[in-house]
């Protein structure tokens, strides 16, 4: 199936007034901002044409490739750059925060760049893009956060970026991937309203949603109608928290995490191909999630974060580039330990209680969601041997004997 690198050969060559921006061109924003700016910020060249930006800088812009989709940005930034359509995209404000500050709770990755794109007689279409969930572990300490937290540093942050993009430019797109997609959300719900007007739309990729007092603001309620959250068939991250509107589902390769991908969704022509729903395994993650979430308090919350934590990482990893090749080979052990109580990670009582009663939400989604596609299965073999069902035979009957009466 044709996927995004497919989709630059097939528009590459046409700008933004030949066609207009869609959502497959934020998404490609949204993979662009994940590329280490950070490593030519030094130089002070923001203003600089992508295309110039690849010529010159291109071997400091490539990411670690421990992910599928790291792999992918790296090999997309130059026929990115030759492109009609993105080619004379200039980048402006770059803006990147890292704090490690567990103790007090103040975790923070966040960062964020403008990008604009020439759209004749002068103008230009502005986007500004949030970075999702790098490779650090602070900052998926801090997405995490965000399911017992009120706000998390990188929001704040995040809408500070948003005013002043908007007071510098007249109109705006906003999109993020993965946690991206939460600060494009949130930023655009909090920001002034005489600013707000100036967003044109909102996209959330795969991105977790907004808690309920945010859903319940004024802010939200009025941006709401220009944001729009995609996820793909098997999301998980993107089913995090709620978005006050039904999430538009996008057909894609792999299974679960590697769907978080974007360059697995499926493209055609000028959009996501839509899928028809979730697959069951993320639906059983979306309904756990659902229960987890209004059956606990924050501080249990808080507490399945920090020993979540403490089960993945237990050499206290800086990076996901050095958890993961130990992470899979040890969990399965460490999940059984842990059951029997024989862990040394030093769990509390809470934290093995919250990690307890999350996977208890899974396994009882899991046999909901089995019962109901054993009673849908049931029912579609019922009805091939015995006709349509009791309330179709009642109809008729009805039917017959009101004809009866009349007769």
């Amino acid at each position: 199936m044709a996927d995004i690198r497919d989709y630059l050969e097939w528009r590459g060559d046409l700008d933004f007034v030949a066609s207009p921006m869609n959502e497959v061109d934020l998404a490609i924003i949204s993979a662009l901002v994940y590329l280490p700016f950070e490593n030519i910020a030094s130089h002070n060249l923001t203003g600089l044409t992508i295309a110039e930006l690849d010529a010159r800088f291109n071997a400091d812009l490539k990411l670690v490739e421990v992910l599928d989709m790291q792999r992918s940005l790296n090999g997309f930034l130059a026929p990115l750059a030759a492109t009609r359509r993105f080619g004379n995209g200039r980048l402006h404000r770059f803006s990147s925060i890292t704090e490690d500050n567990e103790v007090d709770e103040k975790d923070e990755q966040f960062c964020a760049a403008t990008f604009s794109f020439p759209a004749g007689d002068e103008e230009i279409v502005v986007v500004v893009a949030f970075r999702g969930t790098d490779s650090t572990m602070v900052g998926w300490r801090e997405n995490f956060t965000m399911g017992y937290a009120d706000t998390v540093p990188a929001q704040h942050d995040a809408l500070d970026y948003l005013a002043d993009a908007l007071e510098t430019f007249p109109r705006v797109y906003v999109c993020g991937h993965s946690k991206g997609g939460n600060l494009a959300m949130w930023s655009a719900a909090k920001v002034a309203p005489e600013a707000q007007e100036r967003i044109i739309s909102v996209l959330n990729f795969d991105g977790p949603g907004l808690n309920d007092v945010m859903l319940a603001t004024p802010g939200w309620e009025a941006i709401r109608p220009r944001v729009r959250s995609l996820v793909p068939e098997s999301s998980v991250i993107g089913m995090l928290l709620g978005t006050g509107e039904p999430r538009e589902v996008v057909a894609a390769e792999g299974a679960s995490f590697a769907q978080h991908d974007l360059f697995m969704w499926h493209v055609r022509r000028t959009a996501f191909e839509r899928a028809d729903s979730m697959t069951a395994s993320s639906a059983i993650v979306d309904r756990g999630i659902d229960e987890y979430m209004a059956s606990t308090t924050d501080e249990q919350r808080r507490d399945f974060v920090y020993g979540l934590f403490k089960l993945v990482n237990p050499g206290n990893a800086a990076t996901t580039d050095e958890l993961l090749p130990s992470l899979m080979k040890n969990l399965p052990a460490r999940l059984r330990a842990s059951a029997r109580g024989k862990d040394e990670e030093g769990f509390t009582d809470g934290e093995r209680a919250a990690l307890k009663e999350f996977m208890g939400c899974l396994r009882r989604a899991g046999a909901a969601e089995l019962g109901e596609s054993l009673a849908e299965f049931a029912e579609e073999k019922i009805s091939a041997l015995f006709g349509r069902g009791d309330a179709d035979k009642d109809a008729k009957d009805a039917k017959d004997a009101k004809d009866e009466a009349e007769a």
